[in-house]
């Protein structure tokens, strides 16, 4: 059978400053981004383009504190044109396409069920309701634990302000409520031993604390034009496939209250056949938490996030389609090279018609929430993955991570962020093995989530611990390095190091060298 490729469209986490400033160069991202700044301008926002084309502009912290109203845009800016990019000069559409909270603005906009200006007036008509209506400070909470045992901790506190707002996978679910409720729940949580912190988020998204803003925004979209989609649409808040414009309206009333079922999603997805998940934007946060859900045949990529130049978006994309090519089982890219930008098509159409050649699953309106859920992985945290990308790291020839074999590398962590747990050689001399033993337990308990004490000294990761050998073969990279260690490709295969004593015999190996 020949794989279905799925677009994931993130939501508000998956801001960068200036995350296509290194592809822009044609003019289906413009078209994008002019077309969403004279909608803010409508609606007396700042322009959204020097978010998405200037890697000076501010970080995502800075603009929670200063103009959240613009992340939101920016984030629906970036993921439009990313996905118009990847059809207009690749040829690359998807079979179906789904977001994560903010992201069904954009998967529904990619679909066609709304223009690039409508898109943008829905965002902003969002961005409007929740200042108007905005309930208590609050916000969302990432637990380290799956919906089942989330469950168990929401009664054991017992406070109904208290929502899931997210599944995001077996090992992350996300709480939203009001402050004060969340600290209780932060202090239950520690008390039997699961990890929890608080997300980089304005709000108590996904809570029926915002029933009012929800009525106030389906006012809003009444005046908004919604049209038949092109393209299959997968909501991971209704838990169905979306049957025409009735159902597009529904849902974005529903998504603010209701939570996101992206565990769920993603695996009903690839029971019907998808085998390429493709994040459009930023960052590779939603492709991760994929990796998560899914057997490590599936194939989980962001290529705007794993390129530092559109030359390497070129290799990766013909490198991935040839890559496809000998796998019959996956997803096959319609086009495998880019064409000269004078042969490009027009990019007024973001993906060309798509006849569904099953019956969907509508959604209806009466479906309750069911289930737990976690906050849009927008906000939510980065769990360890493994994403097939070139050799070499983003913009870093050197990297140990992109030379391990295989090609199977994990996404670079934003710029600034610091890795947990590990710490560089003393003088190039590495610490004592206990130190270094207890370094990797905590990078590796916080890349995967997993509880320190987890890492005995010789708990096999993969035969004791589940952890497969593409997330091994990241972690060793990481690994590496942070220790800054240099192998040659295909030197190293994670899985011949099964156990954290044998990474440190490595590292001692290899830094002796």
């Amino acid at each position: 059978m020949i794989g279905r490729v799925g677009f994931l469209f993130p939501g508000q986490g998956g801001y960068i400053a200036g995350a296509l400033a290194h592809v822009a160069g044609g003019g289906e991202v413009a078209s994008v981004t002019d077309t969403v700044d004279s909608v803010a301008a409508d609606y007396g926002h700042q322009p959204v383009s020097p978010l998405v084309l200037d890697h000076g502009g501010p970080t995502l912290d800075q603009l929670l504190a200063e103009d959240p109203d613009r992340v939101q845009l920016a984030v629906f800016a970036c993921s439009v044109a990313s996905a118009a990019l990847l059809a207009a000069d690749y040829g690359l559409v998807p079979d179906v396409v789904f977001g994560h909270s903010l992201g069904e603005i954009s998967a529904l906009t990619v679909a066609g069920a709304l223009s690039v200006a409508d898109g943008a007036r829905v965002v902003c008509e969002r961005v409007a309701a929740l200042r108007r209506t905005a309930p208590q400070p609050g916000g969302l909470l990432a637990v380290g634990a799956g919906a089942d045992r989330t469950g168990h901790l929401l009664g054991a506190v017992d406070d109904w302000r208290l929502a899931v707002a997210a599944e995001n996978s077996p090992f992350q679910t996300v709480v939203s409520g009001p402050d004060q409720a969340l600290a209780v729940l932060a202090g239950a949580a520690e008390a039997v031993g699961v990890r929890t912190f608080r997300l980089r988020a304005p709000g108590q998204f996904h809570n029926p604390a915002l029933a009012a803003t929800a009525d106030e925004f389906a006012d809003g979209l009444r005046r908004i034009r919604f049209a038949e989609p092109r393209t299959r649409v997968y909501s991971d808040v209704a838990g169905g496939y979306l049957d025409g414009d009735s159902d597009a309206r529904r849902l974005l009333r529903s998504h603010l209250v209701r939570p996101v079922r992206f565990l769920p999603a993603v695996r009903a997805l690839h029971a019907d056949g998808v085998t390429t998940f493709i994040e459009c934007g930023a960052r590779d946060v939603l492709t991760r938490l994929v990796t998560d859900c899914l057997p490590p045949s599936v194939l989980a990529l962001a290529p705007l996030r794993l390129c530092a130049d559109r030359a390497e978006l070129d290799d990766l994309l013909a490198r991935w389609s040839r890559e496809q090519s000998t796998r019959p089982t996956r997803a096959t890219a319609p086009a495998a090279a880019p064409r000269p930008a004078a042969e490009r098509p027009s990019p007024a159409v973001i993906a060309p018609a798509r006849p569904a050649s099953e019956p969907a699953r509508a959604y209806s309106p009466n479906d309750g929430p069911n289930g737990a859920a976690a906050a849009p992985a927008s906000h939510a945290p980065e769990p360890a993955t493994a994403h097939w990308r070139p050799d070499a790291g983003p913009g870093d020839g050197s990297s140990a991570a992109g030379r391990l074999a295989d090609g199977w590398v994990a996404g670079a962590a934003e710029p600034g962020a610091a890795e947990p747990g590990a710490a560089e050689p003393a003088n190039g001399r590495l610490p004592d093995d206990a130190v270094v033993l207890e370094n990797l337990r905590r990078l590796y308990a916080d890349a995967l989530e997993y509880p320190p004490e987890a890492f005995g000294d010789n708990a096999d990761l993969e035969g004791d611990l589940g952890i497969d050998s593409l997330k091994q073969t990241e972690m060793l990279g990481r690994v590496l390095d942070r220790y800054g260690v240099t192998v040659q490709p295909g030197q190293l295969r994670a899985t011949e190091y099964p156990t954290l004593a044998a990474v440190v015999a490595l590292l001692r190996r290899l830094t002796q060298a």
